[in-house]
């Protein structure tokens, strides 16, 4: 979780967590809090792991921490119906995924996993950007004061 814990620190650091939380749900429908982000970094990056340190073989640990992986996420967003169809259909993907990882011991990354992963990152920058440029603004309306 090294790279959440860099974004938390950058969130932290500009004191605009609250605001970044917001800004990222607005944007996305899903990341209700830091934690689901957090959650979601988990389980892509050990398929990125996986990919880069093993040629996508995952051995029988590896498969055990891809599956409790989406067990957390989608324990974190048990009740929280405001997501339940974002949430139900990106768990859907992961679901086949994980299956194919079962049977085969690889796992393809598709077109689905592959939008997944550009929208995450989508939503992260916008949402960056937008904290960035409603500080600013707060700054220029402060000093015209």
């Amino acid at each position: 979780m090294g790279d959440s814990v860099c974004l938390k620190g950058i969130i932290s650091k500009a004191d605009i967590n609250q605001q970044f939380e917001k800004e990222l749900y607005d944007r996305s429908k899903i990341f209700f809090d830091i934690k689901s982000l957090e959650l979601m970094w988990s389980f892509l990056n050990i398929i990125r792991n996986q990919i880069a340190h093993t040629n996508g073989l995952y051995d029988d640990k590896a498969k055990q921490s891809l599956n409790r992986r989406i067990e957390n996420l989608a324990k974190h967003y048990r009740g929280n119906d405001d997501c339940l169809l974002s949430i139900t259909m990106i768990l859907d993907v992961f679901e086949d995924h994980n299956a194919q990882v079962k049977k085969t011991g690889y796992l393809v990354v598709d077109d689905s996993l592959e939008n997944i992963i550009r929208n995450i990152s989508i939503f992260v920058m916008e949402s960056l950007y937008a904290c960035n440029r409603d500080k600013i603004a707060n700054k220029v309306l402060k000093s015209d004061s």
